[in-house]
């Protein structure tokens, strides 16, 4: 996102051993800030942020103890930090119509699309001796259509309140 102009961003994990290396990955970066911060408690004041952008952290939780109130918590801090015109764009694996449960919730005012992209086909491949990589295959037949998403289906999606 920093390469393509967006060079403003705030950054928060939960993991300050996480925030610390992508602290000196990224230190010729100016306008990016790193914050340990659990997203069920954001240290951020009301409508700050015009994008909040989710890789993987509510398919992370949804994985544990308490998910379905901590994701419900989640997504309220979202709402809560976002402009009133913002955008919540969320990448998962999860399967599109278990993730719309908890993003079309009145109380956040989204409108909500979502976006099916297949995932590539990936297999191991030993190569010659102490050698091992990973390739794509490409699929022998077209990817399942975007209404019909199965377990393989990285889903982007995007809500924003209405106007």
């Amino acid at each position: 996102m920093y390469e393509d102009g967006y060079t403003t961003i705030d950054n928060i994990d939960i993991s300050d051993v996480v925030i610390q290396a992508m602290q000196a990955k990224h230190s010729d970066k100016t306008g990016l800030t790193w914050e340990v911060m659990d997203c069920t408690a954001l240290n951020h004041p009301d409508g700050i942020y015009d994008v909040v952008f989710d890789k993987g952290t509510v398919d992370s939780l949804l994985c544990g103890e308490g998910s379905t109130a901590k994701v419900a918590t989640v997504f309220s801090e979202i709402s809560r930090v976002l402009k009133d015109d913002g955008t919540l764009f969320m990448v998962s694996y999860g399967i599109p119509d278990n993730r719309l449960s908890y993003l079309e919730n009145a109380d956040y005012n989204w409108t909500v699309k979502v976006h099916a992209i297949p995932k590539p086909t990936v297999t191991a491949v030993r190569d010659p001796p102490a050698r091992a990589c990973a390739t794509h295959s490409p699929p022998s037949h077209p990817p399942p259509a975007a209404t019909t998403p199965t377990p393989r289906t990285a889903a982007r999606v995007a809500a924003h309140r209405l106007r």
